[in-house]
C-alpha cells in the first residue's frame, strides 16, 4: 500500500481513552520508509493482523507474539547506540520527538501543522524544537531585505 493509517488510542496525553488519532504513514522511495518498516514488521510477527498491537515481535521461546514495551524500546535503543559508539545516556524516546519536530520545520511544515502532528496542546513544542542556523539567517536576511525595500 502507498499509505498506512496507524490507530493510537493511549499515549502520555490520551490515558483515559477519550479519543483516537490517526497518523498517516506516506510510503517513499527512501531506506527509511514508514510503510515499508510497518509492513516488515508485520511480516516478522505472524498471526498479527491490522487490528493487532502495532509494536510486538516474535517470542520463539513461548512461540508467541509479545508487546514490544517502552522498556524493551529503551534497553533495544541504547544497546544498539553503545554498539557504533555513541553514549546511550545522552538519548532517549524524546530525541525522536524533538529531532521529528525539528526536522518538520526544517522542511517547512508550519508550526502548527506540527503541533498538531505531534498533539501538543500546550506551547511545549517550543522546548522541542531546534532551529538550524541556516533557517535562522534566511529569517534575518528576510527582515532585512523587508527593512530595506
Amino acid at each position: 500500500p502507498s499509505t498506512v493509517y496507524i490507530r493510537v488510542r493511549w499515549s502520555k496525553t490520551m490515558q483515559l481513552g477519550q479519543r483516537t488519532v490517526t497518523i498517516p504513514l506516506v510510503a517513499m522511495s527512501s531506506p527509511l520508509c514508514p510503510v515499508s518498516a510497518v509492513n516488515h514488521a508485520f511480516q516478522l510477527t505472524p498471526g498479527a493482523g491490522p487490528q493487532a498491537q502495532a509494536f510486538c515481535w516474535r517470542d520463539s521461546f513461548y512461540g508467541s507474539n509479545r508487546i514490544f514495551t517502552y522498556r524493551d524500546f529503551m534497553l533495544s535503543l541504547r544497546n544498539h547506540l553503545s554498539n557504533i559508539g555513541f553514549s546511550s545516556s545522552q538519548y532517549g524516546s524524546h530525541s525522536f520527538r524533538r529531532g521529528g519536530a525539528s526536522f518538520a520545520l526544517e522542511a517547512g511544515i508550519p508550526l502548527d501543522t506540527i503541533a498538531v502532528m505531534g498533539d501538543w496542546k500546550s506551547d511545549a513544542i517550543y522546548l522541542y524544537l531546534h532551529m538550524p542556523l541556516s533557517q535562522r539567517l534566511h529569517a534575518q536576511r528576510t527582515l532585512s531585505d523587508f527593512l530595506s525595500s
